[in-house]
């Protein structure tokens, strides 16, 4: 029988449903991270406007451009995860066979998993912590919505490191 042939498995079925599931989160997590760069851009192009061409300065533009600059780099960091485009150490893959490289990326996905609720768990505590306390520059956002960047991202990690875990797991076993 050929793979495609063959009846598929609950398993399988859960996981192509789990990645239809992440699949449309990325798309969400996409659209997200252009609508933050389009506002980071707009906000840069006024602060250079005002200074230069208008000989004053708003206020609040530097310190809200490095916010969105810290959610942009963390929702883009769970972004690269998915496809394995971190910088990683590929050494091993070039000597070590099939089966061991399999439990390698088993091993590196558990860390991330490790590091992922690190990041929801104190992250959370950030977040309840500084709710109350508010930024002079920006005194409509609270210090604590900025810190919420890393239990979103640490939970956004978590959900692909699950599915990447998934597949490597089934290649494993598979053999493959």
């Amino acid at each position: 029988m050929q793979p495609a042939d063959r009846p598929r498995g609950m398993v399988e079925t859960i996981g192509t449903s789990y990645t239809r599931l992440i699949d449309m989160l990325e798309r969400l997590l996409k659209a997200v991270v252009v609508m933050i760069l389009a506002v980071l851009g707009a906000i840069l192009f006024s602060q250079v406007f005002t200074r230069y061409v208008l000989s004053f300065s708003v206020s609040w533009s530097e310190e809200l451009s490095r916010y969105l600059l810290v959610w942009l780099s963390l929702l883009g960091a769970s972004m690269a995860f998915r496809k394995r485009e971190h910088i990683a150490v590929q050494l091993a893959n070039y000597y070590l066979g099939a089966r061991a490289n399999h439990v390698i990326n088993l091993f590196v996905d558990l860390m991330i998993m490790t590091f992922a609720w690190t990041l929801i768990k104190y992250g959370r505590m950030l977040v309840e912590q500084n709710m109350a306390q508010y930024s002079w520059a920006v005194p409509w956002l609270p210090i604590g919505m900025i810190y919420s960047a890393l239990p979103v991202s640490g939970w956004l990690t978590l959900l692909i490191v699950l599915e990447r875990l998934f597949a490597d797991l089934q290649l494993f076993v598979r053999g493959e």
